[in-house]
């Protein structure tokens, strides 16, 4: 799962020809029957073919609408821009569907054997094994929770808003309505603590915590004040989060800016 709003690049596993591709199906989260109902097809949404030396294929979806980058019968390199994570299609949150085959066949690229297959990136192998070669494999390395953003926004927001980009984030401004810092984290447990704090100048403070009681894929928390009458007065802003368990912090985050 990624932040939608970073924009950020999905690239080319290996080199290769594009096969086929496709751009121009809306981004619409799918978290509902009713939003599924929607999507009758294409269920990749946007994605790209693209095919490889002695018959294998790498299949790329959910590409954000209008960034696919290349063009049918491009030839490319490992780590060409192919475009951007999105969520066209069936897609219940941002991220790029890699799909292997070999010979037509599914294969699971991190046991190289057919009949699975993976949400992730890669930048390819050899048959019969792990598919990622040893960079990406300490990458791809599981991380126990993870921070996709903390930053500063000028008013609360759901979820869906951090998912879709419409919550843009950014340097506080003495004529936002408010300043609220913000995190969004991932792959967290049940009892994690999460606290967020905001500390500015003449002070002012916020702070939120809440205590998971299951285990949860993504969890928004924010904390923030409203602007006093004349505007966010000049100064430090900082904004402090973290998530621990029993006792012991594991995810740590601290951000400022300055209201000139």
């Amino acid at each position: 799962m990624l932040n939608s709003a970073s924009k950020i690049d999905v690239v080319a596993s290996a080199e290769g020809i594009v096969k086929a591709l496709r751009d121009g199906v809306d981004d619409r989260l799918g978290k509902t029957d009713a939003d599924r109902n929607q999507v009758k097809s294409p269920e990749c949404g946007n994605g790209v073919v693209i095919d490889h030396t002695d018959a294998w294929q790498t299949q790329y979806c959910h590409l954000r609408k209008g960034s696919v980058a290349i063009k049918a019968g491009d030839r490319i390199t490992a780590g060409t821009k192919l475009g951007q994570v999105g969520f066209s299609g069936m897609a219940g949150f941002p991220h790029v569907h890699l799909l292997v085959r070999h010979r037509g066949e599914v294969h699971d690229p991190f046991g190289g054997k057919p009949n699975g297959d993976a949400t992730c990136t890669t930048e390819g192998g050899k048959a019969g094994g792990n598919l990622w070669n040893t960079t990406a494999t300490k990458a791809l390395a599981y991380r126990d929770g993870d921070i996709l953003e903390a930053a500063f926004h000028a008013a609360p927001h759901q979820l869906n808003d951090l998912e879709t980009a419409k919550a843009e984030s950014g340097k506080p401004q003495s004529s936002w309505p408010a300043i609220v810092a913000t995190l969004w984290a991932i792959n967290l447990s049940a009892d994690d603590r999460i606290d967020v704090t905001l500390q500015g100048p003449v002070g002012l403070v916020a702070t939120n915590m809440a205590t998971l009681d299951r285990s949860k894929a993504q969890h928004m928390l924010f904390a923030g004040r409203k602007k006093p009458e004349g505007g966010g007065p000049p100064g430090t802003y900082t904004g402090r989060a973290t998530v621990a368990h029993d006792g012991m912090i594991r995810l740590r985050r601290e951000w400022q800016a300055i209201i000139h």
